[in-house]
This record gives C-alpha cells, structure tokens and sequence, in this order.
C-alpha cells in the first residue's frame, strides 16, 4: 500500500500541515496512523480528496458546506447546492458592481477637492433630503437614524454627512447648525420606505460653490463659518438661502485631523 508523510504531501500538493489538521477536523481528510511509531501518513486517494476539497473551496464554499458536499449529498443535493450558492455570487456581483460606483465618486470627489481647494464656482445645488439629527451640538433624539426597520448608516455614502448652516450666520452673530443625512433627491425612490415627516427637503438652486480644508475642532471655534466668510465677503454674490456643507473626506496629516468640505451657498 503506497502511503505518504505529511511533509510528502504538503510538499508535493502546495499545502501547508496546518490546512491539512483543518481539513481532518472536518472529515475532508482522513489520515492513518502507523501502530508502531503513532505517526500519520495519508494514502494516495487522499490526494484526489484534497483536489475535491480545494474545488469547492476555491469558488467560495465553507469548509463546513464543502464538508456537507463531499461527505453527506447525494447528487440531486449537490445540484441544489451549486444552483443556491451561484444565486449567492450573482447577488454579490450586484453588491460589487453598487460598491464599485460608489467608491468610483468617493475617489472622484476626493481628486475634485485636491484640484480645486480654495477656488469658487457657480453650480446647481442638487435637492436633497435632509434628516436634521442635531441642534448645534444637542442631539435630537428623535431624529434617529433607524426608520421602518432600516438603520441609514447602512447606506453611507449614499446618505452624506451634511452640515446644515443657517444663512443669517454669515450676517450676523447668530451662529445655529445642524448635523445631517442627506440624501441626493435623485435617489428618492430607492428610499421611500424612510422619507418622512421629519425629513425637510432643499430645492436643487443655483449656489456658489467652494472646497474648504479645515483642521478639528472646527465647530464651537466657529473655523469654518470664518473660513467660508473669508471667500465669501470678497464675492460679488448675496445669500439667498441656507448652506450646506458637504463632508468629503478626513485625513490625518502632521499629527492633525482634517476634514473636507463641498460647500454650497445658495444665490440668485
């Protein structure tokens, strides 16, 4: 009876000795043991066997499913098996291809930020729904991001993190903020199901348009508003409407944290 040591078949199949342990947990592989010297050594199936295991392994399966397949069904099962788990791949497929597009603009905005800080542009605002969650720093409990069962972090970054300014803050002293979700009106009807009541929503308008780097704390010490004033006062615009702000992007450079904003001011 032909019969190979571990290190044989690691060596000769590209494997490791612990994969080969992980395998014999699961009943994939089933070793011999010498009587005389307590070794174990694996007979020459065993190595078609690994092939089967490494099969299933390699298009996704668990080791616990690919441990059902090869030691429990029948074949009307494992069809059943392989037409459920290519059902899987096609709806993580879709996920995928979701992810991509998005991960796709979270790089173009980043690169758009990096071109053009410190500039200004006359733009459409898009309309957007808003879910105010603060007054200033107080929380508004109510206005929590979990509706009819779905939690809308989930959906970041489709949902944005909005800083929400009360125009009368570039007039005067009155400074009133509210951190918000946004959500792209465009994209309404995939979240019918969690536009309510207590969203208010803001025309798409014409607006001037500016990216603004700030370091934190940027809030109580009011940086940004005196920011975008600097930009603002030298421009021949009057506001017509409360900003938004857009947080972009945060990064971590000379031991400070910065965040990034795409700021809208509405005008005529």
């Amino acid at each position: 009876m032909v019969k190979y040591k571990i290190g044989q078949l690691t060596k000769t199949m590209g494997v490791s000795s612990h994969l080969l342990k992980h395998y014999e947990k699961f009943d994939l592989l089933c070793p011999c043991k010498d009587e005389g010297t307590n070794y174990r050594y694996y007979k020459f199936n065993q190595l078609g066997r690994l092939i089967q295991c490494k099969k299933y392994r390699n298009v996704g399966f668990t080791i616990k499913e690919t441990s059902q397949i090869l030691n429990h069904y029948n074949n009307d099962a494992l069809n059943q098996t392989l037409k459920d788990h290519l059902a899987f791949l096609e709806c993580e497929l879709e996920k995928l291809a979701v992810s991509k597009v998005l991960t796709q603009q979270l790089y173009e905005d980043s690169t758009r930020f990096d071109r053009h800080e410190g500039q200004w542009f006359i733009e459409m605002m898009p309309a957007t729904y808003l879910l105010r969650q603060s007054n200033n720093l107080e929380l508004i409990e109510d206005n929590h991001s979990t509706i009819n069962g779905k939690n809308l972090l989930d959906y970041v970054p489709t949902f944005q993190s909005i800083l929400y300014l009360q125009k009368e803050c570039l007039q005067n002293s009155l400074y009133m903020y509210h951190w918000c979700l946004g959500l792209d009106a465009k994209h309404r009807e995939l979240f019918d199901s969690v536009i309510d009541e207590r969203f208010i929503k803001v025309e798409d308008q014409r607006a001037l348009v500016l990216y603004i780097k700030v370091s934190v704390p940027y809030i109580n010490n009011e940086q940004l508003l005196e920011k975008i004033k600097e930009h603002y006062i030298h421009l021949p615009f009057e506001c017509h409407g409360d900003l938004l702000a857009v947080l972009l992007k945060s990064t971590f450079e000379d031991d400070k944290q910065y965040e990034y904003f795409k700021i809208y001011i509405p005008i005529l």
